[in-house]
């Protein structure tokens, strides 16, 4: 390992125990932080914007001075500690206050949903690494080898800590367990307690980063060992993706697009790729070179990331087309763009003469200016994918491109910030243009949803339209078709049933005849529905025929009542129906089966 990021050993004790001090006081605000989520109405939900921004600056900036203590000069420290701060804080709050009341609309939303943590934790890192080799080559651009290094040794010292941190919880939980044998349960209780477990986890944390610092030929031997066996993965994954790519022009890329998530395996396949070629080329020194198979297939992979990139921006792009943009969507549009970049880089790399890949370094560093800047665009105003994609969804409404039967109000409600809630309310207040009252009442119905599982209520059936009633001539009774009828007890649900089909016939000698409903197709069953004394419809019973039914003859009005063939019984004045067993729709077979 070169000297980047290293400290130097006569300040080792010193930063040593700066680090710990410093994670103790990480720790410590963690606690605080955690104290204000405490209570109905805590401060924590009376003041979520700023609580937010408060955890994620403490949270990942406070890990900042505590990582480069002694590797980056104080001023750099401090001004990129602030600055960093200032933009995670802008990040949480943002996300806050373009969406106060959540996902499930219940307004108690106090942390950051989750992609704004993973790509403020993105985009700490690539920044910090710029920052830091930078502020060691004393360049505005340094070499590339510092970018390695520091990248690579700063990814293996924070997986490390964590796992020094697991390994120390586990001690004290063996500790507790073997106090708790002989009585004493203080130790079990302490552990337990967040003053004392996020304090003592933090300044575990920031020791095992020191640990891991001025031990450089431990974090050399582990990243040599990782390097190696991922750059043997490269063959591997570039056969699998060639193999991938010259079975497409057999099966056809129908198939891709059956699969939701395409576009996000193939950007997968793209960024595993990228990985490995980096793994192979490692810091481009001449001690570092690859063997002859693995210059041979970074080149390769280098090549099939085009076709990669361009497959799943032709499905981003037909997805789109169908179904308009979601923040999802734009968030995939944002990575296809760093694809793009990592794909032209390093496929002209792969074929130019001179240094082996040489350009891969120019676009690695290019490349993360440009992650930074679509990371800060995508979580601010600037280019928020939560109002994109508002924009662009109401635009297909209006402009017939989605009917409004179909267009999704939840989303609106529940998962595009109160932004989309806002114009949700206009699109229920909505009075003019094609479809005016439909999409008004529809948009109205969505904003009186408890949570986004919940349906939208359906619009009142039309069953004089939806049930065919035999033989031809007959209708409905008035009273049936004007019933409001509740959900679970609709005669006829177009969509769920193929057919709905109906005849009247007085089944139970009141002189008055009930409807017989038939719902679905082959293997279909009948619903009987009858009048109480104030005339109300409902389902009195229903009948299952035990093979199919002769639906002919059912539209012909070829139906009449006959005696049960097995009378009811009565066993302590309960009653109890009696059906026989049957293998045919005739004849009954051996005895009789009594079912309550």
């Amino acid at each position: 390992m070169s000297e980047y990021g290293s400290v130097r050993p006569e300040s080792s004790a010193r930063v040593g125990w700066g680090r710990m001090g410093l994670g103790l006081i990480q720790g410590l605000a963690l606690y605080g932080l955690y104290r204000l989520t405490q209570g109905a109405h805590s401060w924590a939900e009376t003041h979520a914007p700023a609580f937010a921004a408060m955890f994620l600056v403490t949270a990942f900036v406070g890990l900042v001075p505590v990582v480069s203590l002694g590797s980056m000069r104080p001023r750099t420290l401090i001004l990129f500690t602030l600055a960093m701060a200032a933009v995670l804080a802008g990040f949480a709050w943002w996300d806050l206050v373009r969406d106060s009341q959540g996902r499930f609309g219940n307004g108690h939303r106090t942390a950051p949903d989750f992609p704004v943590v993973v790509f403020s934790a993105a985009f700490l890192f690539i920044a910090h690494r710029l920052t830091g080799a930078a502020d060691q080559a004393r360049r505005l651009i340094a070499p590339y080898p510092a970018y390695f290094d520091t990248a690579w040794k700063t990814g293996v010292q924070l997986a490390l800590s964590g796992a020094f941190v697991g390994v120390f919880w586990l001690l004290l939980e063996l500790g507790a367990a073997l106090f708790g044998l002989i009585g004493l349960k203080f130790f079990g209780k302490l552990i337990h307690h967040a003053w004392f477990y996020m304090p003592v986890a933090a300044t575990a944390f920031a020791a095992a980063v020191h640990l891991t610092d001025v031990r450089v030929g431990i974090i050399k031997g582990i990243r040599t060992v990782i390097l190696t066996l991922l750059a043997w993965l490269t063959p591997v994954m570039a056969l699998i993706t060639l193999g991938f790519l010259v079975s497409l022009p057999f099966t056809g890329l129908e198939a891709l697009w059956k699969i939701g998530r395409s576009t996000a395996l193939l950007l997968g396949a793209a960024g595993a790729l990228v990985i490995l070629i980096n793994t192979a080329y490692q810091d481009g020194s001449d001690e570092t070179r690859a063997g002859l198979i693995l210059r041979v297939t970074a080149r390769v992979a280098a090549l099939l990331l085009t076709p990669l990139i361009l497959i799943a921006a032709y499905g981003l792009w037909l997805r789109i087309g169908q179904h308009g943009l979601t923040p999802d969507r734009i968030i995939a549009g944002a990575c296809l763009v760093v694809g793009a970049c990592y794909a032209a880089g390093y496929g002209v790399g792969s074929v130019l003469p001179g240094a082996w890949m040489k350009p891969l370094e120019r676009t690695n560093i290019v490349t993360a200016f440009v992650i930074l800047g679509i990371i800060l665009a995508l979580f601010s105003p600037v280019a928020d994918a939560t109002r994109l994609s508002v924009d662009d969804q109401v635009s297909r409404l209006k402009s017939g491109r989605v009917t409004p039967e179909k267009f999704d109000y939840k989303f609106l409600r529940f998962q595009a910030g109160d932004y989309g809630r806002e114009t949700l309310k206009r699109l229920a207040a909505t009075k003019t243009g094609a479809n005016a009252a439909t999409i008004s009442r529809l948009a109205d119905q969505a904003m009186r949803l408890e949570n986004r599982y919940e349906d939208v209520p359906a619009p009142a059936p039309d069953l004089a339209a939806d049930i065919t009633v035999y033989p031809t001539g007959q209708k409905l009774p008035d009273s049936f078709v004007k019933q409001t009828w509740a959900g679970g007890d609709q005669p006829c649900r177009r969509g769920a049933d193929d057919e709905c089909e109906a005849v009247l016939i007085d089944i139970d000698g009141d002189s008055r005849p009930e409807v017989l409903v038939r719902t679905g197709r082959r293997g279909s069953s009948i619903a009987i529905f009858g009048q109480d004394k104030v005339g109300a419809w409902s389902r009195l019973a229903h009948l299952t025929p035990y093979c199919n039914l002769d639906e002919g003859a059912f539209r012909k009005g070829q139906v009449r009542t006959v005696p049960a063939r097995y009378q009811d019984l009565e066993i302590a004045g309960r009653r109890f129906h009696v059906e026989p067993n049957r293998s045919s729709c005739d004849e009954p077979m051996g005895g009789a089966e009594v079912r309550r």
